[in-house]
């Protein structure tokens, strides 16, 4: 027995030290879990206590009024209703719906009360005056007016929420006429009011309605909280009871909300409450603390749901709580104009979340503000003149932690202490220590407003300052004061320099000081005083020492303006790295900032020009990095290696982070939410918790790495106009090729007058949307997509007939791309002259025509009816003939208007019309000639068969004379008609847009002869001259080139012949540089404007008076010179002239692009 409880004693405190043993292992990891995150995680792991709230600011916003309510549909677009109308946003523009009393396809009223988007992708508007539904496709609206059994309109009691049940039927209240009940498939309403019965409704005032998961309706009135059962249709009460803690904080509700659990939350005119998910208990929100106001007194506006397990509360007049549902922790948010990231007013009025995560906020009296998740991750510090608990000055120029991990911070006007220990209390310091020596001359006996140039703590006790030509300075934490140290030129020993650019202590605990003009010194505390190691003459260390750096092998690094250098201490030894200029391998530049060693061993230097430099274990091997490989900014200042190994720079231009894996660069500016760009001093540091922080001119920024998330969201494109000559298309406009909106339009079809069209979209990603890039092509005409970067649109011109399909794509702000492409099919119609029932109509007449001459030459054998006939014929034929000779005279006179007008702005309208007219008229002509010739031909044998030879000789005789005559009409006929046939084609050759393939060939002929063919036309008044030097053969389209060469030489004669002048030079030169031929042309005409320079290339711009110019030669002269991989520059001034100079490589593409 005693063995027996022995054992079970045993047993007994064996399981005891165990569960002891587990107790304290979770108590010591939660107790270092806890430890590791300093700040709570709430919203993207973001700490809550810096969210940051960005403005919309945009006065579209601010013209509706107090916005009251806010959503989001199914393609994407944010809608914003107002007190004065409906806007909708794609991240770019708004797009501004409100009532117009003539227009009945308008809003019923122009203040919106609530949103919704229904199961089908509807938009439901509830206004002042009713009911709407948005039709998307149109853009119209259809108003559905509530009214009593009597008929009695009740518009003019504003309707109150909006919500969608299970039958698809919409619920909403009305200030004062009760319930309403709207069926969409009958477009009927039903009304219930109070009965006066306890069992009815108990107000007809409803503020709110909300439909819960088992679909059990929830009103909220003035007199209460009321159920709604969906089978029954009995109602049940809840109110407010003074004496019963679970009862409503207020028996006037304005807000329900379910969460994931299945609680409703229920926001009143005196504070939060919540109902159990079982329908059973109320139990009211109450504030642990005194704060006024607090969440469990405000009056609440609206609840929706912020992040698991959190819950965003708005309030009437007192801001913003982010709410936990476990904790029943609030923390508060509200306007504070000393920070520009706080919420732009504390009057909330909505509040919304979008399908991106982003959450939404509306104000009155107006405005609207997005909670900014990338600016959140960045705590940002500055100067803030009616704030003592702010820095005494913005621009940062030096940074240190103690051991404590808070923070010393030097800047352009003292020194600053920041105290961490209260996340939600950050404490910022001015320090002043006193002076702890004798009054003597030269000597600083007050930091208060020195320059700190830079910090390093010795210990727990002792802080050194380095200043801007005042001294350096110990400073006595423990007792508050400092002593000064001063140069000593009459001295051996001591510091011999003003400016103290850096201070380190290196692991045997001395403390270096890096000062201009080379110097280096070491502290020695036995004599408290400074050595200096000077560097022998031939390495010439004469510049700033910005920074010192042992790395983890002891080497000891030196930062200068003329390069890096390795410090040998024990041997004094100096070595230099530095640029050199022919090897790529070396320095990058010479004027070194700092310096940094990663967890692999490797050395990163940074340069004022150069980037960043990474040198592995070869020393003298350099790796650089600068803006061409994606740095943000080529001066680096400062270079910090994160927890997770991501490397961070800070710039002049902003912060780069650096995956060493992938070698790419991620970077961030004051738009992402830090203090300021420019970072001009070595002031960066991190802390235990892997808290970074870097110094700017504006400020200092403190971060997480792990807090800054990326975005993942990818956006859908939306094409948002469509543009035919610049002119946007109305739907359902006379004329218009729109039925539908542009972004509901699935195909287009065009005639063959809108073939210049324009398309605008957009990414519909709210966060950093100036950063979102699109790519687009258009099928049957691009060759490959066209990445155009965040340009938002696109243009064709001059598409011929056919079918086309014009696709696009975009990625968010973080170059992800993947959301799927958006297209539109697209058909140019040919011209009526060149469609299927033209080509029948002239077979049919060309049909009755050789029927109509076999008849006539069959049945008329009388020779005087004969000669009749054939007298009619020749006389068509002369009159064919006058007619085509008019053509071509016509046609010489068109040709010669096109040379002497600008062929780039009139040329292609003017001969396509040219083409068209003639050309096809002229084959017709050209076939029924060449036709008649044969046929006279078989005719004339015919005849000769009918007529005896020797009885009718002289009527054969007569036959013969007279197909002879009529054969040389026909042969003079297709001689002008082949001539007329030849210039359409001549014609063609300047004006076709050319695409395929390249051939190899020289510019120098059709230079000269485009040049005669201009000299012409302008013959005495314009002197010509031209250098060819060289005319080399290359991959190009000569064609287009004589249409860009011809364009150029037009417009500057006739710039040279305005009013301005009366003649002049125009020089032509052709050379090439390395791989490019160059071509100039420069005039001795009046000269441009820099307005009408800057845009010259736009399509349909021109200074020319009307009829003279279409706007198009240079556009498209600018897209042939593209095509060629080329660039075109102009170069002008008012009264000296213009040149354009052409630029074309001579290892181009193998096909135009």
């Amino acid at each position: 027995m005693y063995g027996l409880t022995c054992n079970r004693v045993l047993r007994t405190f064996t399981f005891a030290c165990l569960f002891i043993f587990l107790f304290l292992s979770v108590a010591l990891q939660a107790s270092s879990q806890k430890k590791s995150s300093r700040l709570p995680l709430t919203l993207a792991g973001l700490p809550s206590v810096n969210l940051s709230f960005k403005a919309l600011a945009d006065e579209r916003i601010k013209s509706i009024g107090t916005i009251h309510a806010i959503t989001q549909d199914n393609q994407g677009f944010i809608w914003f209703g107002g007190a004065f109308g409906l806007l909708r946003y794609d991240a770019y523009q708004f797009k501004f719906f409100q009532h117009d009393p003539s227009n009945p396809a308008t809003l019923s009223g122009s203040e919106v009360r609530s949103l919704l988007v229904d199961r089908n992708g509807l938009l439901w508007v509830t206004t002042n005056r009713g009911l709407n539904k948005y039709h998307a496709e149109t853009e119209v609206f259809t108003h559905f007016d509530p009214a009593d059994g009597d008929g009695a309109s009740v518009v003019g009691n504003e309707l109150t929420g909006l919500v969608e049940d299970a039958n698809g039927d919409l619920w909403m209240g009305s200030w004062n006429s009760g319930l309403l009940r709207f069926s969409p498939s009958t477009a009927t309403f039903q009304r219930y009011l109070p009965d006066g019965t306890a069992e009815g409704l108990p107000s007809p005032r409803i503020l709110t309605v909300s439909i819960d998961r088992k679909g059990v309706l929830w009103i909220g009135t003035r007199a209460g909280l009321v159920s709604r059962n969906p089978v029954s249709g009995t109602y049940q009460h809840y109110f407010y009871e003074e004496d019963n803690s679970h009862s409503l904080s207020d028996s006037v509700v304005t807000s329900i909300f379910e969460d994931r659990q299945g609680r409703l939350w229920l926001g009143t005119l005196s504070g939060l409450s919540w109902m159990n998910s079982e329908r059973d208990t109320i139990s009211r929100y109450q504030h642990e603390t005194d704060q006024s106001p607090n969440l469990g007194s405000v009056s609440v506006k609206r609840i929706i749901e912020a992040d698991k397990g959190k819950l965003w509360v708005s309030t009437v007049n007192s801001g913003l709580y982010l709410f936990d549902i476990e904790s029943h922790g609030a923390e508060h948010f509200q306007h504070d104009s000393g920070r520009q990231e706080s919420l732009s007013a504390d009057k909330i009025r909505s509040i919304y979340k979008d399908g991106q995560g982003d959450t939404w906020v509306g104000f009155f009296p107006g405005g609207v503000d997005r909670l900014d998740l990338d600016s959140s991750a960045f705590r940002r510090y500055r100067h803030e003149s009616n704030n003592v608990n702010s820095l005494s000055h913005s621009s940062i120029l030096s940074v240190v932690h103690d051991e404590r991990d808070n923070l010393w911070v030097g800047t352009e006007a003292g020194l600053n202490y920041i105290d961490f220990s209260d996340p939600y209390s950050v404490n910022v310091q001015r320090y002043n220590p006193k002076f702890s020596g004798k009054a003597e001359q030269g000597l600083v006996n007050d930091i208060t407003t020195l320059a700190s140039l830079s910090l390093v703590q010795a210990n727990a006790d002792e802080l050194w300052v380095g200043s801007w030509h005042a001294g350096l300075h110990r400073v006595d934490l423990r007792r508050g004061e400092f002593k000064s140290y001063l140069p000593k030129q009459d001295s051996l020993d001591g510091l011999k320099d003003g400016g103290h650019w850096s201070l380190y202590q290196d692991s045997r605990k001395n403390i270096w000081v890096g000062t201009d003009n080379g110097g280096v010194y070491r502290y020695q505390p036995k004599t408290d005083d400074f050595v200096k190691y000077a560097a022998p003459p031939e390495i010439t260390l004469r510049s700033n020492v910005n920074s010192i750096y042992e790395d983890s092998a002891k080497n000891f690094w030196l930062a200068a303006g003329n390069g890096l250098y390795l410090f040998d201490r024990d041997t004094l030894a100096f070595q230099r790295y530095k640029n050199e200029k022919n090897n790529p391998k070396s320095l990058s530049y010479d004027d070194i900032s700092t310096i940094t060693e990663d967890r692999a061993g490797n050395l990163w230097v940074g340069t004022y020009g150069g980037g960043v430099n990474r040198m592995g274990q070869d020393k003298g091997v350099f790796r650089a990095y600068d803006a061409s490989d994606g740095l943000v900014d080529s001066v680096v200042v400062g270079i910090i290696e994160d927890q997770g190994g991501d490397m961070w720079f800070s710039t002049a231009k902003g912060l780069s982070r650096f995956d060493p894996n992938t070698e790419k660069f991620r970077n961030y500016t004051v738009k992402n939410g830090l203090a300021g760009n420019m970072h001009n001093r070595i002031a960066y540091g991190m802390n235990s918790h892997g808290d970074v922080v870097f110094g700017s001119t504006e400020g200092l920024t403190i971060f997480n790495p792990e807090h800054i998330s990326e975005n993942t969201y990818l956006p859908r494109v939306v094409i948002t106009d469509f543009m035919i000559a610049n002119q946007s298309v109305v739907v359902g406009a006379e004329g218009s090729p729109l039925k539908k909106r542009i972004n509901h339009t699935s195909s287009i079809t065009l005639d063959h007058t809108q073939s210049v069209f324009s398309f605008t979209f957009a990414a519909l990603n709210f966060r950093g949307s100036d950063k979102n890039q699109y790519a687009y092509q258009l099928k049957g005409f691009d060759r490959s997509w066209n990445f155009v970067g965040t340009r938002r649109t696109a243009t064709y011109t001059n598409l011929d007939p056919g079918d086309y399909e014009f696709q696009v794509k975009g990625s968010n702000n973080e170059g992800r791309w993947g959301g799927g492409i958006t297209s539109i099919a697209i058909r140019i119609l040919p011209p009526w002259w060149l469609t299927w029932w033209a080509y029948s109509i002239y077979a049919l007449v060309l049909a009755s025509i050789f029927g109509l001459t076999f008849y006539t030459f069959w049945y008329k054998k009388v020779n005087f009816r004969l000669e009749q006939l054939v007298q009619a014929r020749t006389t068509e034929l002369e009159d064919s003939h006058h007619r085509l000779n008019e053509s071509y005279q016509n046609l010489m006179r068109t040709q010669k208007q096109l040379v002497q007008s600008e062929k780039m702005s009139g040329l292609g309208t003017l001969v396509a019309g040219v083409g068209h007219e003639i050309s096809s008229p002229n084959n017709y002509a050209y076939l029924s000639v060449d036709a008649l010739k044969k046929e006279l031909k078989k005719f004339e044998h015919l005849l000769a068969d009918l007529v005896d030879k020797e009885e009718d000789a002289e009527i054969a005789e007569v036959f013969s004379r007279y197909f002879s005559n009529m054969q040389a009409k026909v042969d003079c006929a297709l001689d002008g008609n082949q001539r007329i046939k030849e210039v359409v084609m001549n014609l063609r050759t300047f004006s076709r847009h050319e695409s395929g393939s390249m051939t190899a060939g020289s510019i120098g002929k059709g230079l000269r002869s485009t040049m005669q063919l201009v000299a012409a036309n302008f013959k005495h008044k314009i002197i010509f001259n031209s250098d060819i030097k060289h005319d080399p053969s290359f991959p190009c389209s000569p064609s287009e080139l004589n249409q860009v060469f011809l364009n150029l030489m037009t417009n500057a004669c006739q710039a040279m012949l305005t009013d301005a002048g009366d003649g002049g030079t125009l020089r032509i030169s052709v050379y090439k540089e390395a791989d490019t031929l160059i071509i100039s042309f420069e005039d001795s005409g009046p000269g441009m404007t820099e307005e009408v320079r800057q845009r010259i290339f736009e399509p349909f711009y021109t200074t020319k008076v009307d009829g003279e110019g279409t706007g198009l030669g240079l556009f498209i002269s600018y897209g042939i010179v593209e095509r060629h991989a080329g660039r075109i520059e102009v170069d002008s001034e008012l009264g000296l002239g213009t040149t354009f100079t052409l630029y074309l490589p001579m290892s181009a593409p193998a096909s135009l692009n």
